[in-house]
């Protein structure tokens, strides 16, 4: 399967492929600021996992900040023996994600 480059309008450099949904690429580019964005309730990152606002429920992954400020985000889960990804997706604009504290280690 051929897929289109996607270029990141404020590098000028194409965007990688991070994770595919529903059959379809989602992309990143990998520049920092683009990487990263600050939100109502802290910053969130590509990769982090987070809370989101109501009416959606549970922790996500990051997979991706959109030029449009919404991040497409993916289901975690835990039984006690570590996280999980679930084949459940979301697309939520960043102001409504809540990042999870990083516990320290003693």
């Amino acid at each position: 399967m051929v897929h289109e480059q996607v270029w990141c309008p404020e590098h000028n450099e194409p965007k990688a492929v991070v994770a595919v949904k529903d059959g379809k690429p989602l992309r990143q580019c990998f520049h920092e600021n683009c990487l990263r964005r600050k939100t109502l309730r802290g910053q969130i990152c590509v990769g982090d996992t987070v809370h989101t606002v109501s009416p959606h429920h549970g922790r996500f992954r990051v997979w991706n900040i959109e030029n449009n400020n919404f991040t497409n985000l993916q289901l975690v889960g835990n039984k006690g023996e570590g996280d999980f990804l679930i084949d459940h997706w979301e697309n939520i604009p960043v102001d409504d994600l809540i990042p999870i504290e990083a516990k320290a280690v003693s």
